[in-house]
């Protein structure tokens, strides 16, 4: 489909191989759900492809494991949920430079990340999670301390080709905590010491923060954000250790609980990791900027001191020639 279409609409997979079909929104809409039916051996597939195209509605199984989605989207695809706890999909698959958001949860047997993908919601379920060399995983500040990403990790332990990246969301502040990776059962597959060495090398730190992930309580993956040492942040943007301080501060205050604005927590991501448009110098010209302006505080002081000297001397010579009678 080149144009919108609405309603719900189901896509069949017939009983035998071959017999598969497809519906593929081609920089189009559909508003409604979409049913993913499998009969026997064939396939049913819901597909994004083009630029901009988007689901309004849920993709549901008729089964467990029936059916699966494919993002070919050259730009940002969207979907809102994606199966459920009760009839994951088969597969969700964003191909090698496809670029997807998913606005609510995705649950599939199988979801692999070749190209760009955005996880709003918590708790997206995948037995198998696999990311490719060039797999890019931006784990949205909806997600915040304590929660879980992708959850029911079974089949095979999670695998991150060297080259994927993970971008934590930025408003972790020091000591909080997500789960990236949890299990179904306790079957050793979500802390996996390969996994967990994958995933170090995938989460993207930055100048303020350095992300941990290591084995958590009840055989899960946990990411803990650690705060670097302002000297740390200061040698690595080649500014002062006050000026890395200061950066620290505006950090904390744009990630506020208490004022929340998701805005301006999205502007500090893009800085100090250098996405969007922004460059890797980004983050030291903002320290420059929000750090208080030392020259220009010298030389207030520096023309405090000489007006305090000429009112002085004023004064003096004031009282003097009282005292002398003129």
């Amino acid at each position: 489909f080149t144009g919108s279409t609405a309603a719900t609409a189901t896509v069949h997979g017939a009983n035998a191989s071959g017999e598969d079909s497809l519906m593929d929104m081609n920089t189009a809409t559909h508003t409604g759900g979409v049913v993913l039916t499998v009969a026997g051996s064939g396939t049913a597939t819901f597909q994004l492809t083009g630029t901009t195209s988007e689901i309004v509605g849920a993709i549901t199984a008729t089964s467990d494991g029936d059916g699966g989605i494919v993002v070919a989207a050259t730009t940002n695809a969207t979907f809102d949920a994606v199966g459920t706890d009760a009839n994951k999909l088969k597969t969700a698959t964003v191909n090698a430079s496809s670029v997807a958001t998913f606005g609510a949860a995705v649950a599939a047997d199988t979801l692999t990340i070749n190209g760009t993908a955005t996880l709003q919601a918590i708790a997206n379920e995948s037995e198998v999670f696999a990311m490719g060399a060039n797999g890019v995983l931006f784990i949205d500040n909806t997600v915040t301390n304590g929660q879980i990403v992708i959850n029911e990790v079974d089949t095979a332990r999670p695998t991150l080709a060297s080259g994927a990246k993970i971008y934590m969301p930025e408003n972790l502040s020091n000591g909080q905590t997500i789960v990236l990776f949890a299990e179904e059962s306790s079957n050793a597959k979500a802390d996996d010491s390969t996994t967990i060495t994958e995933s170090n090398n995938a989460i993207q730190d930055n100048a303020l923060i350095n992300y941990v992930a290591a084995a958590g309580s009840g055989t899960n993956l946990v990411v803990t954000a650690n705060s670097k040492s302002d000297a740390t942040t200061a040698s690595e943007l080649s500014v002062t250790t006050n000026e890395a301080r200061a950066l620290r501060q505006a950090l904390n205050a744009a990630i506020s609980d208490v004022n929340v604005d998701s805005s301006l927590e999205d502007t500090f991501n893009d800085v100090i990791n250098a996405l969007n448009g922004q460059a890797a110098t980004a983050d030291t010209s903002l320290a420059l900027q929000v750090a208080p302006q030392t020259d220009t505080i010298s030389g207030s002081s520096v023309a405090t001191r000489a007006m305090t000297g000429t009112v002085q001397g004023i004064v003096s010579n004031r009282m003097a020639s009282l005292r002398s009678g003129d």
